[in-house]
This record gives C-alpha cells, structure tokens and sequence, in this order.
C-alpha cells in the first residue's frame, strides 16, 4: 500500500508541555468516481511527534495565513485536478504546492522543493516496495490555470 500525502500548516508554535499542535491539513483525495479530485481542508489536533508516518517539515522564511493560501490554491484551480488512471497523484499534487510556496509566494526558503525532492529519493530506498511509488505518478490539472507549469516557467 501506498502512502497518502497531505499538506500539513502548522497553525502555532507547538507547546512543549502538550502531546499534541494545531494544524490544518490540505488534502486531495479523489471524488466518488476515483478520477477527479475534492480538496478537503480541516482543523486538527495532531501528535507532536509521530514515528508512524513520513513527515518533512519546512520552516517558512515569510508569514502566510491559511486563508491566504486556501484562497491562493482555489484562485489559480489547485482544487481542479484528476488523478491518473490508478487514483494516483497526491505527492505530485503536494509537490505543486510546494513549488509554488518557494517560487510564486515565497514563503518559504529558495530550494525546499529541491530538498524535499532528495528526502524522497532517499526514503523510496529505506521503505517497503510501492510505499513511495517512482518516478511520482501525476494526476492533471484541468483548470484554466495550470499550477503544474511552476517546473517549465
């Protein structure tokens, strides 16, 4: 089985003295017919430390609301996306939004996408088969903006 990947926005510096931070999560999953997508956002408690998933956290250099970037995801057609023929695509979904936090908003320091890109080579050879499929299977944006052309401007 293969792993789900979300967007997590840490809302507040996490408390040292809780288990747990606020968060809100972007996550693309697919529709009712597996194909097209809904972007589902929501409020959460998570655990401040998890061994049980793959995390890669980036520092934002610039200060960005999550309204701001709902509202940034949903005006340029993020929220318009199909994913392949194996209901694939939400790492490249997150990779998208994450090449346009360091190249379009830049919050975010120049070459976390990069980086993050490498941590994801590295770990494809320390988990089990099919966990992190390569090379990343791509869903399609079918909006009139075209996030995905963040790589080919």
């Amino acid at each position: 089985m293969a792993y789900h990947w979300r967007v997590f926005l840490q809302v507040k510096e996490p408390d040292t003295t809780e288990p747990t931070m606020k968060a809100v999560i972007l996550n693309m999953i697919p529709g009712a017919d597996a194909v097209t997508s809904v972007l589902m956002s929501s409020s959460v408690d998570v655990p401040a430390i998890t061994g049980d998933k793959v995390e890669y956290s980036i520092q934002p250099s610039e200060e960005i609301t999550v309204g701001k970037l709902r509202e940034y995801i949903t005006d340029n057609d993020f929220d318009k996306y199909r994913f392949d023929d194996t209901g694939s695509g939400c790492r490249w979904w997150c990779a998208i939004v994450l090449g346009h936090l360091e190249k379009k908003l830049r919050v975010i320091p120049a070459g976390a996408y990069t980086e993050f890109e490498r941590k994801v080579e590295a770990l494809f050879k320390t988990v089990p088969s099919g966990r992190i499929p390569m090379p990343i299977r791509k869903g399609e944006f079918y909006g009139s903006n075209r996030p995905d052309n963040i790589f080919t401007e």
